[in-house]
């Protein structure tokens, strides 16, 4: 029954749907966007333009919004259990994934080939509460495989 429990213990890891080079680059876009509104707002500022500062402070938000949106949809629970494995997000249903055929890591990423061919690439980002590489080798050790 302890081995049991054991197997049915879920590590659930936090990683990122797609990678991390690509959630960095979309959030760096909304980031970017942000410095372009507060640069704008000054030199309107220095010119001595009529500005309105709710506009401004809207398109802020909306790339503020954006860098933070991007990371949310793409941070997802690894939950194992079974022999199979799901991906869940943070609002939502879990979806299970297709079984792993073989599993390696590319940089700051888990890559995960699926028996259909699929690629399933899980980027582990560095929280401050986890070592990325004991979570990426966990996930390289624990995947389950047909």
């Amino acid at each position: 029954m302890a081995r049991d429990a054991d197997d049915d213990r879920i590590r659930q890891p936090l990683v990122y749907l797609g990678g991390m080079r690509r959630v960095r680059a979309l959030t760096r876009l909304g980031s970017l966007f942000c410095l372009i509104c507060c640069a704008v707002f000054l030199w309107r500022q220095v010119l001595h333009e009529p500005s309105d500062v709710r506009r401004f402070i809207a398109l802020y938000l909306a790339g503020f919004l954006f860098a933070i949106g991007v990371r949310l949809v793409a941070l997802r629970q690894v939950v194992a259990a079974h022999g199979r494995w799901l991906l869940a997000p943070l609002i939502g249903r879990a979806s299970p994934m297709p079984p792993v055929q073989r599993v390696f890591v590319r940089g700051e990423d888990v890559v995960a080939v699926a028996i259909d061919g699929t690629l399933i690439v899980l980027g582990v980002d560095r929280f401050p509460f986890r070592d990325p590489a004991t979570v990426r080798r966990s996930l390289v050790l624990n995947l389950p495989r047909r």
